[in-house]
């Protein structure tokens, strides 16, 4: 209930959701709860909605470090000439 009205009807190409580490979950450039403030909403929703961001930061997270974990490995085998099977196989996985 408390989130209707926070947007406005507009063209697809308007409206942009964005991911950011720092900032979390933005609209258009503007975060998420700045748009929950000035629609007045009550602490309890700040707090739900902080953790739901928290969670957010820490899933991109994990998400993030094994990604580049698995890069690092690949451009070291790739300096082997011997090692091309397990470059197609972790870069495959």
């Amino acid at each position: 209930k408390e989130f209707t009205g926070i947007g406005k009807k507009s063209k697809a190409y308007e409206s942009t959701l964005s991911f950011s580490f720092i900032s979390g979950v933005s609209v258009n450039g503007v975060e998420l709860r700045e748009i929950l403030i000035s629609k007045g909403a009550n602490e309890e929703s700040l707090a739900e909605f902080d953790k739901v961001n928290n969670v957010f930061h820490y899933g991109l997270l994990l998400l993030i470090i094994p990604l580049f974990f698995m890069f690092r490995a690949g451009r070291k085998l790739a300096k082997l000439p011997t090692a091309n099977i397990y470059i197609t196989l972790a870069v495959c996985s």
